[in-house]
């Protein structure tokens, strides 16, 4: 099988304020891009989320930068997705 290039990757960017729905609306990108077009409905999405193996990974920016900081300050990385914590 052969490796894809970096060149070949295809990134989706989304951004917003803190509460503003990044997640729900890359959770819904990566379901409407791993079924095929008669299957990207929303009564189709909330039945079927959770059996439908997504093709694309979803990683945040601050995903790195939170494991570096977990490691250094010997903090629960838990912590770091914590809304309260924060």
């Amino acid at each position: 099988m052969k490796e894809q290039s970096n060149l070949n990757k295809k990134l989706i960017a989304v951004s917003g304020v803190k509460g503003s729905g990044k997640d729900s609306v890359s959770s819904m990108l990566q379901y409407c891009l791993s079924v095929p077009k008669m299957f990207r409905q929303y009564f189709f999405y909330k039945s079927f989320k959770k059996w439908i193996k997504p093709k694309y990974k979803k990683i945040a920016f601050a995903d790195p930068l939170k494991k570096m900081l977990s490691n250094l300050l010997n903090i629960s990385l838990d912590k770091f997705y914590d809304r309260n914590f924060k």
